[in-house]
């Protein structure tokens, strides 16, 4: 379960600019066939100093 403050990276190892951010907001519980129950939440991304909403699936969480 992802919660605000976690710190995370893509799950895709290649994405550079994505290796390093923090959960800011939660948005909503989703269910997609091809992937089960996953949140929706947002990330600010340090290294490209933005935010944006991206699908937990998607995500790594990294331990604290």
């Amino acid at each position: 379960m992802f919660e605000v403050g976690d710190l995370v990276r893509s799950n895709n190892a290649f994405d550079k600019k994505h290796q390093l951010g923090v959960v800011t907001e939660i948005k909503e519980k989703v269910h997609l066939k091809s992937r089960g129950t996953a949140a929706i939440v947002m990330v600010y991304w340090f290294e490209i100093q933005e935010s944006d909403w991206e699908y937990t699936f998607f995500l790594e969480k990294l331990d604290k």
